[in-house]
C-alpha cells in the first residue's frame, strides 16, 4: 500500500514538472488594433476612420492623397500606412494584405507573428522593423530596416534577411515567376522608423540587428 502511494505521488510530481516546463503556446492572431494617429482622408470599409477607433478582423483601410494612419496593437506592434494605400487586416491570421501603397511596421521581439502579403512577395516579420511599398501589381519594394524578415515569392526560395541598418530589395514579377533585385534606401529614413519605434517603447540600435 505504501509503495502504491509513493508511486502515485511520484507520478503526480512528474506530471506537474512537465506542465511547468512546457513552453507557452505561441500567440494566435492579432488582437484588435487602435488608431493612434490620422492625417488627411482615411477610411475603413468605405467610411471615415477616427483616432482611437478600433480596427477589427477583415477591416479594409484606405488612405487618400497626402494621408496616413498609424495603428497600434497589443504586445508591441505598430504599423503606419502612407498615402494612397489600401490594406486589408486579417487579424486572425496575423496578416496584412497590402494591395497598394506604402507600409511600415515596428514590432517588439516576441512570439507574436506578423506577415505582410503583397502582389509579388510575402514578408514574415520577427522582432524587427520594415518598410514596404507596392509600386505596381508587378513590383514591390521591401526593406528590412533593422532585425530579421523572412521573404518568399514565386520562383524564389525563402530568404531570411538580417540587417542592422537597412537592407532593401525589389520583387519584380516577370511572367509566372518573380525575380529579386537589389535596391537602395527609398521611401523612408531612420527618423521615420525611430518615431514609430518610440511609440511602442522599442529601442532601436542601428549598429546591430534587433533580435
Amino acid at each position: 500500500m505504501q509503495r502504491r502511494q509513493i508511486s502515485i505521488f511520484l507520478g503526480l510530481f512528474l506530471v506537474s514538472l512537465l506542465i511547468q516546463c512546457e513552453k507557452p503556446a505561441a500567440p494566435v492572431g492579432l488582437t484588435e488594433g487602435r488608431v493612434l494617429l490620422l492625417t488627411g482622408t482615411v477610411t475603413r470599409n468605405g467610411e471615415s476612420l477616427a483616432v482611437d477607433a478600433a480596427v477589427k478582423q477583415g477591416d479594409q483601410i484606405e488612405t487618400g492623397d497626402a494621408s496616413s494612419a498609424e495603428i497600434v496593437f497589443a504586445k508591441g506592434l505598430i504599423m503606419r500606412l502612407g498615402p494612397n494605400t489600401k490594406a486589408v487586416l486579417d487579424l486572425q491570421a496575423s496578416q496584412v494584405q497590402l494591395n497598394k501603397g506604402w507600409f511600415a511596421a515596428v514590432k517588439n521581439a516576441n512570439e507574436q507573428k506578423l506577415e505582410v502579403v503583397t502582389p509579388t512577395t510575402v514578408a514574415a516579420v520577427r522582432g524587427t522593423s520594415l518598410c514596404m511599398k507596392v509600386e505596381s501589381e508587378t513590383s514591390t519594394y521591401a526593406c528590412t530596416c533593422n532585425g530579421t524578415v523572412h521573404f518568399h515569392a514565386d520562383g524564389i526560395a525563402e530568404e531570411a534577411v538580417t540587417a542592422a541598418e537597412h537592407s532593401a530589395m525589389r520583387f519584380v514579377k516577370e511572367g509566372e515567376s518573380v525575380k529579386k533585385e537589389e535596391a537602395g534606401l527609398e521611401f523612408h529614413d531612420n527618423a521615420g522608423i525611430e518615431t514609430l519605434a518610440k511609440k511602442i517603447d522599442h529601442p532601436l540600435d542601428w549598429t546591430k540587428p534587433s533580435k
